[in-house]
């Protein structure tokens, strides 16, 4: 099919690595598919019917599927960004493959102006991210949607030693994931902060990943 005018090449990549069957379109199946294999394995995986809202919504022509041209109009790349799919799985807790205004609220985001709700992932892509998402996106420099013990050990001030790392992602429940190379959203978002990290960090001064009495004794009398 002709391509519409304003498809990157990234748009031309992403669509034609998705289309399953090779027919030139995306079915509820390519639309499942891409976006089970952008949630990382996360907890919430994207509701099952994710795909087919998306696609009741673009589908201008009625046809079933999306042309090369319906997905460009609806940003489908933006809104396929792992991040972006992780949030939505998140916010989604009524599972119904739409984001309400009340599940939006609940993550901390705002429609944006105009916004018809409730959201499809297309439309959640032009929406506001949530907090905890925009610092873990900030934070996945990979942007394989998992932030791994060294991109997490980047954003902590002071750098956190292996022990103290050990402990972070056993809060985060990563040991739930084995073989997986960091931490999903959902895993992130059990963190404390990162600022409260890095005062973990600074209190254990001798980087065990525990802090002893000494220590706290140490931080409460400069206090």
């Amino acid at each position: 099919p002709q391509l519409p005018f304003n498809a990157t090449s990234e748009d031309v990549t992403v669509f034609t690595e998705g289309d399953g069957d090779v027919d030139g379109t995306w079915s509820v199946e390519d639309f499942n598919t891409a976006v089970v294999e952008r949630s990382a394995g996360q907890d919430p995986q994207p509701a099952a019917g994710t795909g087919a809202a998306v696609l009741n919504k673009l589908d201008t022509n009625n046809d079933g599927v999306l042309d090369i041209a319906e997905y460009v109009a609806g940003d489908m790349t933006a809104a396929l960004d792992p991040t972006w799919v992780q949030s939505f799985a998140i916010a989604d807790t009524d599972r119904d493959g739409l984001v309400s205004s009340d599940e939006l609220a609940a993550v901390g985001s705002e429609p944006v102006a105009d916004a018809v709700l409730p959201y499809t992932l297309s439309e959640y892509g032009a929406a506001t991210l949530p907090r905890e998402a925009m610092k873990f996106d900030d934070a996945d420099t990979s942007d394989n949607g998992l932030v791994s013990e060294e991109e997490l050990s980047a954003v902590v001030d002071p750098t956190p030693s292996a022990a103290q790392l050990a402990v972070m992602l056993a809060v985060a429940g990563t040991t739930n994931h084995s073989g997986m190379s960091g931490m999903t959203l959902a895993q992130w978002s059990e963190l404390p902060s990162e600022e409260e990290l890095g005062r973990f960090v600074t209190v254990d001064n001798d980087g065990s990943g525990t802090v002893a009495a000494d220590e706290l004794t140490a931080v409460l009398t400069a206090m």
